[in-house]
């Protein structure tokens, strides 16, 4: 970061943000509007700790972008996310078979809650398996990207190391995760050139008859209509009311946002939410918190990284993959989002919006803008 601004006050040099120039400039937005908000919020100390990360995450994304902008090789990106994901593996299979976890686990910092329990989840370098199991859904399309690779031990590798990542978030029961992961693959099917389309339909509707099959006449149907009675029920009771909690109070403030970090100091009492304090959903806590303006904004910074990733793909070149791995993730990103209890400090989040923005102002300054605009309109 320092190297950043000495290159830009000092040696005068000047990189080319342009074509990131939109959304750079929702994240200036984002961060003055928050700090106009601590004016009526009721932590204002949770409200500056909140912003201070906010420019730490902005920096980070700068800086990566800052990175990609001179020519640089995609295999070192995919192969950081697919190492990273390995490792996370083997560290939860360590975990599943020992019981024993990192200091970071919320099985350590709070052993006496779990004393005399058998349970055995893997939380991975997180506090808790939805934690890792959103992760675990960002880097999975960096191995199902490489499933077809025409080197067989490449392919075996990166498909066993996908049906890990399925098998993790089952034993962790991480339900939204295990739902994003199927619309991923879905995703895949339906938009990978190396999958033909008519085998893509096939495969999905096989699939789907084969649920429908089994809701409808084993015993797995029983078992899913109880769990659908259970919606209204303990936890999922507390998510929803945590969600009506959310929505009602950014409504109580006319739509303007209780202030960045203040979900927590407006709990509603008509709202039973089981003592929990966190919004667990990543887009409610966003609205709540920043409010209505802000919240848009997001959706159309989300949907430009979409369209970018989505044209980038389409012009099959070197970087394809990488875009159709990065929008991929974006593609699980919106389910699995609603697992952890808080997302705004989740670092590998901000991470991943700098690759994906580092990628497209590299691809856009490095082909001619009439290519990048025939993709986008064809």
């Amino acid at each position: 970061m320092y190297i950043l601004l000495i290159e830009q006050l000092v040696y005068k040099k000047h990189f080319y943000f342009q074509s990131v120039g939109y959304p750079l400039l929702f994240f200036f937005v984002w961060f003055c509007y928050g700090t106009i908000q601590t004016l009526w919020a009721v932590d204002k100390v949770g409200s500056i700790k909140e912003l201070y990360y906010l420019a730490l995450f902005i920096f980070l994304i700068v800086l990566i972008i800052r990175v990609m902008s001179s020519n640089f090789e995609t295999k070192w990106i995919s192969r950081s996310f697919s190492g990273i994901g390995v490792i996370m593996i083997l560290v939860c299979i360590f975990e599943i078979m020992t019981e024993r976890h990192l200091g970071t686990s919320r099985y350590v910092i709070e052993a006496s809650r779990f004393s005399g329990t058998d349970y055995k989840a893997a939380t991975g370098v997180f506090y808790n398996e939805n934690d890792l199991s959103f992760f675990l859904v960002l880097v999975a399309p960096f191995f199902m990207v490489r499933m077809f690779s025409k080197k067989y031990g490449i392919a075996v590798l990166n498909g066993v190391c996908l049906l890990a990542i399925v098998a993790i978030i089952f034993i962790n029961d991480a339900k939204l995760a295990f739902l994003a992961l199927i619309f991923q693959g879905a995703a895949y099917l339906l938009i990978s050139k190396k999958v033909k389309l008519k085998y893509a339909l096939v495969s999905f509707g096989s699939f789907l008859l084969l649920l429908i099959n089994l809701l409808m006449f084993t015993n797995v149907g029983s078992a899913f209509k109880n769990i659908l009675l259970t919606l209204y029920s303990g936890s999922n009771l507390h998510r929803i009311n945590l969600y009506l909690n959310g929505v009602y109070s950014v409504m109580e403030s006319w739509f303007l946002g209780v202030g960045p970090g203040n979900f927590k100091m407006h709990i509603h009492p008509q709202f039973d939410t089981g003592g929990n304090i966190n919004p667990h959903n990543w887009w409610i806590e966003l609205l709540t918190d920043f409010g209505f303006i802000i919240f848009c904004l997001y959706i159309l910074f989300f949907i430009f990284m979409v369209r970018k990733l989505w044209c980038i793909y389409t012009l099959n070149i070197k970087y394809s993959p990488l875009a159709f791995a990065l929008l991929l993730s974006l593609v699980g990103f919106i389910l699995g989002s609603i697992g952890p209890s808080s997302l705004f400090y989740f670092w590998p989040v901000w991470l991943l919006y700098g690759v994906i923005l580092g990628l497209i102002n590299f691809v856009e300054n490095q082909y001619p803008q009439q290519l990048i605009k025939k993709s986008i309109y064809k």
